[in-house]
């Protein structure tokens, strides 16, 4: 249906329900009528328009009925459409609390678990609309049993939700195995916690090398403090108009408000480098936008880097507190690895070998850790001491020559 039919319908409705009362006229989709350049209207039964936008704002103004205008974005809209709407309301996707409910409502009835249903729900992409759909896909399969519908409506659901972009939220649980004793950070992580949690406002800089748990401390901070976790990456903010960046920028603070939520920018980096460097107007612009939003940010607002040197002084004095991680310290890397091992770590208490060679590999990361883990399992392998070492070794290996050097606070805390 093109949109001139589309909006001669409008106006024929209009005049057909003028007199009729308790009446209301909805228009879907108005993106097709009000989001595209203007083009010349004549009309056999209409008085010849020279211009559309003309014909358009006419057309918004003098209605006898009210109407319902519905679009997915505002986005292109002249702003001399958008002034004539007596009510803009914009209707925000669904906190976590609401997901829950939106899916206990329309589960009801199914043998779903609520476990389930907390897990599901920690995907901020999901809508009412979605979840109904997938609600009734599954009755229509029809399974009875809970584990079968379950994987079943899982499945439905991610194809749904992948539609709708990548996932972003993180879900607010505290990550498996995380001991603010194996960070090696420049204050103390648990004051940090506790004064967040009791002042519940903060902007927070975490900056060092990678794998050394910047990105895992936030969603343990999420959990210390009760929050939700929004994360958002350069990737998810960036957009194809001009000043579209700083409109999802603006977006981003607004949304981590109305959901009371932590937010994380990942990788800040690539929003806060030093505005001295920068070529294009629109890369000062994105930076101003940011730095503005940090201002006026009421909630708990969290930066990480990779490189704290390349970012703009002026984003520098906005954060309360900055905070280095490094790599582990000789006495973490021995505790890591016993935590790593577990049973079997108790059998290597005096082995002055095993001592010697993680006394040797300075630079190692919490990440390394990891990866060594990781390594064993694809490779099939059982995680003994002679594994893990030789893994954290090749980790050890492939690090830059100064990474392998560093050793305790690469600089002073801030």
């Amino acid at each position: 249906m093109s949109v001139l039919y589309r909006m001669v319908s409008y106006g024929l409705a209009q005049r057909v329900l003028a007199k009729r009362e308790q009446t209301l006229v909805p228009f879907d989709e108005i993106e097709d009528a009000f989001a595209q350049p203007t083009m010349e209207i004549e009309l056999p039964f209409t008085r010849p328009r020279p211009n559309a936008k003309a014909w358009k704002t006419r057309l918004l103004e003098p209605n006898p009925k009210p109407t319902l205008w519905m679009c997915n974005s505002i986005q292109g809209f002249d702003p001399a459409y958008l002034r004539r709407f007596a009510l803009v309301v914009e209707l925000p996707r669904p906190g976590l609390d609401v997901r829950r409910r939106i899916l206990g409502s329309c589960l009801e009835g199914l043998p779903v678990s609520d476990a389930w249903i907390d897990a599901a729900a920690a995907d901020e992409r999901l809508t009412p609309a979605l979840a109904e759909r997938a609600a009734s896909t599954l009755r229509l399969v029809g399974h009875a049993e809970r584990e079968p519908a379950q994987r079943f409506l899982s499945d439905a659901l991610a194809g749904l939700l992948d539609t709708q972009g990548p996932r972003r939220l993180v879900t607010p649980t505290r990550p498996a195995r995380y001991d603010l004793r194996l960070v090696n950070a420049s204050i103390e992580l648990g004051e940090l916690v506790q004064g967040l949690a009791q002042r519940a406002r903060g902007t927070v800089c975490l900056h060092g090398p990678p794998g050394t748990g910047k990105t895992d401390f936030v969603r343990f901070l999420a959990a210390g403090v009760g929050r939700p976790l929004i994360a958002r990456r350069a990737s998810d903010l960036l957009g194809k108009y001009v000043a579209e960046t700083e409109r999802m920028i603006a977006q981003m603070f607004r949304e981590a408000r109305d959901a009371s939520g932590l937010l994380l920018l990942d990788e800040a980096d690539g929003f806060l480098r030093d505005r001295a460097g920068a070529s294009r107007s629109w890369e000062i612009t994105q930076v101003n936008e940011l730095l503005v939003q940090m201002e006026a940010c009421e909630g708990i607002f969290v930066c990480t880097t990779n490189l704290y040197e390349t970012l703009d002084a002026a984003s520098l004095r906005r954060f309360d507190v900055k905070v280095r991680f490094d790599a582990l310290r000789e006495e973490q890397r021995r505790a890591m690895f016993a935590a790593t091992l577990g049973a079997e770590a108790a059998a290597l208490e005096g082995d002055s070998t095993t001592h010697a060679t993680l006394a040797r590999l300075a630079g190692l990361t919490p990440g390394d850790f990891a990866t060594a883990v990781r390594r064993a399992a694809v490779l099939g392998k059982s995680l003994g001491a002679p594994t893990l070492l030789a893994a954290l070794e090749g980790e050890w290996k492939a690090k830059p020559e100064g990474a392998r050097r560093r050793v305790g606070f690469g600089r002073a805390a801030e």
